[in-house]
């Protein structure tokens, strides 16, 4: 994958594709997708109201009214 694809170019305007679109595949054998099940327990929550699962979600509320 050619990086220049994905760069601004100094005056700032995106750069021509170099036309190359092969596929490349890492096999990286450090990184690999768990099971949720083999988790430990997390920790019980202490403190104000619990909005979210431990690990799950966002601390800030997303208004998504604005898209219907």
């Amino acid at each position: 994958m050619d990086s220049s694809s994905y760069t601004l170019s100094s005056n700032g305007s995106l750069p021509q594709a170099s036309g190359s679109s092969r596929r490349i595949i890492i096999n990286d054998p450090r990184w690999k997708f768990t099971d949720e099940s083999v988790f430990p327990k997390p920790r019980d929550f202490i403190g104000g109201p619990k909005k979210y699962r431990a690990g799950r979600g966002s601390s800030v509320p997303l208004d998504l009214s604005a898209y219907h």
